[in-house]
């Protein structure tokens, strides 16, 4: 039973990924300077794990004492997908030269 929980808490995790990370890209380029990689993971963590507390969703007992380590690596794989597809555009000039 433990393994379809955590299948599930994962699922659900997932969807919310995408999302906080477009809000927190765009907070960085919005700011007056630009957060670091490493600082929007762990705002996107914290976000999920307080999203994860408002919907009363957790891991189970054997594995909760890693959820922030899950996250972390959830949050790299979908970023690591988004900007491999392009979805992210990062800084730096637009125009191309002929």
């Amino acid at each position: 039973m433990g393994i379809i929980k955590f299948i599930n808490t994962i699922k659900v995790v997932l969807g919310f990924i995408a999302p906080f990370a477009m809000i927190l890209e765009v907070e960085s380029e919005l700011g007056e300077s630009p957060i670091p990689g490493s600082d929007k993971r762990d705002a996107v963590v914290s976000k999920l794990k307080d999203q994860m507390e408002e919907s009363n969703l957790s891991f189970p007992d054997w594995i909760a004492s890693y959820t922030d380590l899950i996250l972390g690596l959830l949050v790299d794989l979908i970023v690591f997908i988004l900007n491999k597809t392009g979805f992210f555009v990062h800084g730096g000039s637009t125009s191309t030269t002929s």
